[in-house]
């Protein structure tokens, strides 16, 4: 794929009437330690005659450069998040302004998501001066948190946040780390549909995010300024190109008038790229501009709105939430609920004609059983309380030498059993299945032989039932799934 640069020489080219251009570009590598002798460097291109130049990415040698433009009125064109309007004269910022963003931002999260409670997630703490518009207008609860470069240290920050009461995440990270949060996500069990995550670098939706499309999962969004044509689709740039040979011829006609003129052209110039129509404002910002606002669905992120200074946030294609199947509730069930009394959990407070608690809640207190109030009436049961006359149980052996337990021991061991051993079948025949019909597990036994057609399942019976016994014997299990969803609930056994 040609660069507009090499496009426009291929144009120029194919017409001898038009001549050689004029604009060439001269690329000069500055190291970040060596920021210091960046404005050296700068004004070593002056000699060679310089129309413009374009800032560099590491804010310490971009400062360098300014002040050279500054000093010398020669336009600078900026490609990146600035809020620094000092130099506005001579510069041109075709990045779009952090202001517009942040009033985008503030209206999706407010207008459209309705949060009052924030986690912004950043890769590096010098990215928040970019969210500066927003935060101001935030009234909920904001909480930051910065990652930092060591990846190893993400886990445990995900942890806390898994932790916490927080279920609304805003991330601005690098598109190619991603994945890798949202990995780490899946594993701390913070991918339930409470969970919503936006992430705000523009290249996010070029990524292939449908294996963590979950059904009544976490909801997965993004903003970009680059039209969704797909992963593998192209751009189509050819249109593009062309309109930017047309500004370019009227930059090169001005610049025989006057030094400040091809400056003024580009300025006033509306120039169409991939991202839209690059308009400038007074402050020579691109505060106009169109954002799309994508949403992970099970085709992968598709648009569902737009945001732009002039329309404002508009949702085109709002997201149809399915109709949550009401629990059914627990009002005629009656749980019995065994103890003894124990200071300040259990007490007693009334009691019946002989002298014994009464079995009714109200005549309980105690720290569990205000607990056990609290998640009766979230779940919806009813729940009787009984006292065991041998305390919390004891070890017996019988006359015919058979094992029991009395107390509180005995009333669960008498069942648990049969409950314990049913799940560890059940399971385990499950898995079988499972491995059966995936069709990852049907390897070929003859791995010199890559077009062999016979295959062979290495989860037998025998295989399935011993995979749940190795976690008690604290060792690695011979076999492992190969299928994607079974791998990761397997690895916290």
């Amino acid at each position: 794929m040609l660069s507009g640069l090499q496009t426009v020489k291929m144009i120029y080219s194919k017409d001898d009437s038009r001549g050689q251009p004029l604009i060439k570009p001269a690329v000069i590598w500055i190291p970040k330690e060596k920021f210091l002798t960046a404005t050296n460097d700068a004004c070593e291109l002056l000699r060679v005659g310089v129309v413009a130049f374009v800032s560099p990415p590491d804010p310490l040698i971009r400062q360098s450069v300014r002040m050279v433009s500054k000093q010398f009125h020669i336009p600078i064109i900026e490609t990146h998040w600035d809020t620094d309007r000092s130099n506005s004269r001579f510069a041109i910022n075709i990045h779009p302004s952090h202001d517009a963003f942040g009033d985008a931002v503030f209206e999706y999260l407010s207008s459209y998501s309705k949060w009052n409670h924030v986690v912004l997630v950043l890769a590096d703490y010098g990215n928040i001066v970019k969210h500066t518009a927003w935060l101001n207008n935030f009234e909920g609860t904001l909480v930051i948190r910065t990652l930092g470069a060591d990846r190893f240290k993400w886990k445990a920050i995900v942890a806390e946040l898994a932790s916490s009461d927080a279920r609304n995440f805003l991330l601005d990270i690098p598109y190619w780390y991603a994945k890798d949060f949202l990995v780490l996500a899946y594993v701390h069990n913070m991918t339930g549909e409470q969970y919503n995550y936006v992430f705000t670098d523009w290249d996010t939706h070029l990524l292939d995010l449908s294996a963590f499309k979950i059904d009544d999962g976490a909801s997965i969004s993004t903003f970009s300024i680059i039209p969704n044509v797909g992963v593998h689709e192209p751009y189509g740039r050819g249109p593009f190109v062309e309109n930017l040979r047309s500004t370019i011829n009227k930059i090169e006609r001005a610049q025989r008038y006057s030094d400040i003129l091809p400056f003024l052209t580009f300025n006033s110039s509306k120039i169409p790229t991939i991202t839209g129509q690059i308009l400038f404002d007074r402050h020579s910002y691109r505060s106009n501009f169109n954002m799309s606002i994508l949403s992970l669905q099970n085709s992968g992120l598709q648009e569902i709105g737009y945001w732009t200074h002039r329309d404002r946030l508009q949702i085109t294609h709002p997201i149809k939430k399915k109709k949550k199947i009401p629990k059914k509730p627990l009002t005629t069930v009656t749980l019995r609920v065994t103890t003894v009394p124990d200071t300040p959990f259990v007490i007693p407070k009334k009691f019946d004609a002989y002298g014994q608690p009464l079995k009714t809640p109200d005549a309980w207190e105690g720290y569990c059983v205000d607990l056990l109030n609290l998640i009766s009436q979230d779940v919806g049961f009813n729940y009787t309380i009984d006292i065991t006359m041998d305390h919390y149980g004891s070890r017996h052996v019988n006359e015919s030498g058979e094992v029991y337990y009395n107390g509180i021991v005995g009333v669960v061991h008498r069942g648990v059993w049969a409950y314990v051993i049913t799940t560890y079948i059940v399971v385990s025949v499950g898995l079988f299945l499972v491995a059966r019909l995936s069709p990852y597990e049907w390897q070929n036994p003859h791995p010199c032989e890559a077009f062999s057609e016979e295959k062979e399942n290495q989860f037998t019976v025998l295989s399935s039932f011993w995979f749940f016994i190795t976690p008690l014997l604290n060792q690695g299990a011979p076999l492992f799934f190969g299928i994607a969803h079974i791998q990761a609930p397997c690895c916290l056994l």
